[in-house]
């Protein structure tokens, strides 16, 4: 869609002119200064309904994502600066009940920081994966703040393998070396 929405008052006005049966498709263009085309089709929709109705709102993402869940979302941003778009849409999904697509986050983003995320994202690419091969995974949770009432304890991480075979190596007993034999002296 190129044009403009019809606003409320030029509805109104819309059907207003619809009813005076003189004026032309044309005539009623030229006065609300729209394309003869949407004029045909508010006059069917005049003709079999009787009226006209509101425009639906098409921005249902810009409605959810509110400065409450951008704030949060920043928060978690400066402890995982290396976070993709993908993470972020999966942040607010888990942790703000939210479904809202990648450009709005992305657009939102940009005019709260004025960071554009996708710059950098080769490099944000690459510490993900080098903290993907160190067993870390992207934590969804805010982090806690220090000295709150009621603050929640971080939920325990998943003992990792490698970290309880090098403690367990280094908790079983060494043998003691065995010490060497004196010769026994020739006479």
């Amino acid at each position: 869609m190129t044009g403009k929405r019809l606003s409320d008052d030029r509805r109104q006005i819309l059907a207003k002119l619809l009813q005076i049966e003189k004026l032309t498709n044309h005539d009623i263009a030229f006065v609300l200064n729209v394309d003869e085309r949407t004029i045909r089709r508010r006059r069917y929709e005049f003709a079999t309904t009787g009226s006209l109705a509101k425009a639906r709102d098409v921005s249902k993402n810009a409605e959810k994502l509110r400065d409450e869940h951008l704030k949060k979302l920043q928060a978690w941003l400066k402890g995982h600066d290396d976070a993709l778009l993908e993470d972020m849409q999966l942040f607010l999904r888990e942790q703000c009940g939210l479904e809202v697509s990648i450009p709005t986050i992305s657009r939102k983003l940009k005019k709260a920081s004025g960071v554009y995320r996708t710059h950098g994202r080769r490099h944000r690419m690459k510490v993900r994966d080098l903290r993907e091969a160190e067993g870390r995974a992207l934590d969804l949770e805010l982090p806690a703040k220090e000295g709150g009432v009621g603050d929640q304890q971080p939920a325990a991480r998943a003992p990792d393998p490698q970290e309880e075979a090098a403690r367990s190596a280094r908790e079983l007993p060494v043998a003691p070396k065995p010490r060497p034999r004196p010769e026994p002296a020739v006479e």
